[in-house]
């Protein structure tokens, strides 16, 4: 958790998968004044104390401002999931919508940022 001037202002959850851990979600109540990458930095260094090798995360084709925030953090992308949003919609969860801002929604894309070598 974050705080600004002792309020809270952001959140960050996530879960520690085979020693690797995964970035569930991400969320600023105060934007553009390095919440997000105080958060980012904190969960680092928690993950390198505990001697993962990664961190790691899933979002979607049509965030494109998260995914310019975790590649500029130093995120590497790794993975396409294709169509996994499209099945999950048709499965799990049919209100999904179908596009964000114009974009058709449609895939997950996976991205890493790694702390030691495999």
């Amino acid at each position: 958790m974050a705080s600004v001037d002792g309020d809270p202002a952001g959140l960050l959850t996530y879960s520690v998968v085979d020693g690797n851990w995964e970035i569930v979600s991400i969320h600023t109540e105060v934007h553009r004044v390095g919440v997000g990458s105080a958060l980012l930095t904190a969960i680092e260094k928690l993950a390198e104390i505990a001697g993962a090798q990664r961190i790691w995360l899933v979002t979607t084709n049509d965030n494109t401002g998260a995914l310019r925030f975790y590649q500029q953090a130093g995120f590497d992308l790794v993975a396409l999931h294709r169509d996994a949003v499209t099945l999950a919609r048709a499965t799990l969860k049919p209100e999904i919508p179908l596009k964000i801002d114009g974009i058709e929604l449609r895939h997950e894309l996976e991205l890493e940022r790694r702390l030691r070598s495999l």
